[in-house]
């Protein structure tokens, strides 16, 4: 039993799906036995501030629009031409009937100096003194201005009356009047479906209370209370402001056109009280979770975990070389087959990069025979040779030299000849092995001596820069099994290498026209078909960091690029 658990590791799967199943699924039960409460409480302060930020705003716009529709019919009759051109009789049966239409309202027109012109029979209060004084005073041609008259509040609108496009001063003015009472702002509780305890304010400009409703209202910060000041100052928005009393929730917006304030107040405690209890609920959700966890555990073992140990095993048996290992299923969720698959695949994968690598290595330790068989057979038919008929042609030299000077000299020259000729042959067979034109000028030279032997056309481009070693070895051995290639295989009728020095890399490219052939999709295709070359081109570009793109269609020919970046 010890063994057993001692073999139990914190990193074993067993024990991963304890720690992130059960553990965490505890720890938010009882995470949520303690915070339920607190988490129903700000879910529920997001919906109240929502809908008292809505109700706020709705009742704004409801009076707006009837600041609106007044100073919109104001403006029209303004702009009629009974009042423009009509005389004292005609205007004051305009103004008569437009009073009816607008509640009732006050209109008069007076000159600039306040005297009343035409209008119908005017209050104690509406004197000249006091029209003059809201002539002076702001004019409110797009919002009504709120005095006190009559000891009530009042709505004055003063509109200029002038000839259409003149930009003198009025000289008579379209003066309105219409008590705040019309406005029917008691109305505004009753449509705000405010709790019994909730209060409206309405503030204007000059932080005067026009219109406070509710157990509130006896509050003396009514005209400077939370939320007044940023809804003067065009802002809306919720807070919740404790006080003595309790925490209060104020919903504030601006009043568009006037620019006046309107304020919802309610106590958070008549919000909150009908809160849900999860005291009842919290034994059946306990036993919900502790089953969930086990039927979790269950089939994360049954579904995950035999799997994966399945798959390990499997695994395992890749490292030892059965590559068809993992070719049977081992069952679990998809995404477990899935990786199951895609291990078969890389097995299968390994498999031909193995073959394909056996292969490659055969082919080269061939190569190294047949080149090694190739020199001794040159050497053997050709130096050798040469060899010894300069041995035989010195003895007759040493015969003939006191017999026939002349004859002698004849066959020094044909020495000469001969001795030139092996020094070439073996200079070819030296390049062959190690191209001392590369070490010696460098690879633009080297190159352009390669193309000159094969019959290609050779240029280049750029600043001439010289490489590291293994850099230039790597570009002369890609361009001379591709001229290799082109020769023994091309049938071409031109071939050509291109060598460009650019800033940040250089570039080599070996083209021809002869008849191409199909370029395999991956590498392990090339030693497959028998492309030895090719693969060790793209082994050489590989190993300087660079990168070779072999491009050719059947009867269009080939191209060669090497690619590296400095």
């Amino acid at each position: 039993m010890r063994k057993r658990w001692a073999s139990v590791s914190l990193r074993s799967l067993q024990v991963q799906i304890l720690l992130w199943t059960i553990l965490p699924l505890t720890i938010l039960l009882i995470a949520l036995s303690l915070t339920g409460i607190r988490s129903h409480q700000r879910s529920m302060r997001l919906l109240v501030a929502e809908r008292d930020a809505g109700l706020a705003r709705l009742l704004a716009d409801d009076i707006a629009t009837a600041l609106a529709r007044y100073t919109t019919g104001l403006q029209v009759l303004a702009a009629s031409e009974a009042l423009r051109h009509g005389d004292s009789q005609t205007v004051k049966i305009a103004l008569t009937e437009a009073g009816h239409q607008m509640d009732g309202m006050v209109l008069l027109t007076v000159d600039a100096s306040g005297r009343v012109l035409t209008g119908p029979p005017v209050l104690p209060a509406w004197t000249d003194e006091a029209v003059r004084h809201l002539l002076t005073a702001p004019q409110a041609m797009h919002a009504p201005a709120v005095t006190t008259m009559a000891d009530q509040r009042t709505l004055v609108w003063s509109i200029p009356l002038g000839q259409e496009g003149s930009t003198s001063s009025p000289r008579s003015w379209l003066l309105a009047g219409l008590p705040l009472d019309a406005l029917s702002l008691a109305r505004l509780r009753e449509t705000s479906h405010l709790s019994q305890v909730g209060t409206v304010v309405l503030v204007d400009r000059e932080k005067r209370v026009l219109y406070a409703s509710g157990p509130l209202v006896d509050d003396e910060t009514l005209d400077d209370g939370p939320g007044v000041a940023p809804a003067l100052a065009g802002e809306h928005g919720v807070l919740f402001v404790p006080t003595p009393q309790g925490e209060l929730v104020v919903a504030y917006t601006p009043v568009s056109g006037p620019g006046w304030a309107l304020v919802l107040r309610e106590p958070w405690e008549s919000l909150a009280a009908p809160l849900l209890r999860f005291d009842r609920v919290m034994p059946f959700v306990l036993l919900t979770a502790a089953v969930v966890s086990l039927l979790t555990l269950f089939f994360g073992l049954r579904y995950v975990v035999r799997p994966l140990q399945k798959l390990e095993a499997q695994a395992r048996q890749i490292g030892l070389g059965d590559f068809e290992a993992v070719a049977d299923p081992v069952g679990g969720v998809k995404e477990i087959e899935e990786l199951r698959r895609t291990l078969d695949q890389m097995a299968h994968q390994v498999q031909r990069y193995q073959d394909a690598l056996e292969a490659y290595l055969g082919a080269m330790t061939r190569a190294q025979e047949e080149e090694r068989a190739r020199l001794a057979r040159e050497l053997h038919d050709e130096t050798v040779q040469t060899l010894i008929a300069l041995n035989q042609r010195v003895q007759m030299v040493q015969r003939t030299l006191e017999r026939d000077p002349p004859h002698a000299a004849e066959r020094l020259a044909e020495l000469r000849t001969m001795l030139s000729e092996a020094v070439e042959e073996v200079r070819r067979f030296s390049r062959a092995l190690r191209p001392l034109y590369l070490e010696e000028l460098g690879l633009v030279p080297a190159l352009e001596m390669l193309a000159r032997e094969a019959g290609a056309f050779f240029r280049y481009s750029g600043p001439l820069r010289r490489l590291t070693a293994e850099q230039e070895l790597a570009f002369y051995r890609i361009a001379q099994e591709a001229l290799s290639n082109v020769q023994r295989h091309a049938n071409a009728s031109h071939a050509e290498i291109e060598l460009t020095f650019a800033q940040d890399r250089v570039l080599l490219r070996v083209w021809d026209d002869g008849r191409g052939f199909a370029v395999p999709e991956r590498l392990t295709d090339l030693t497959r078909n028998g492309h030895f070359g090719l693969m060790g081109m793209y082994e050489r570009a590989q190993l300087i960091g660079g990168r070779l793109t072999i491009t050719s269609t059947p009867g269009h020919g080939t191209t060669v690029e090497v690619e590296l970046p400095l």
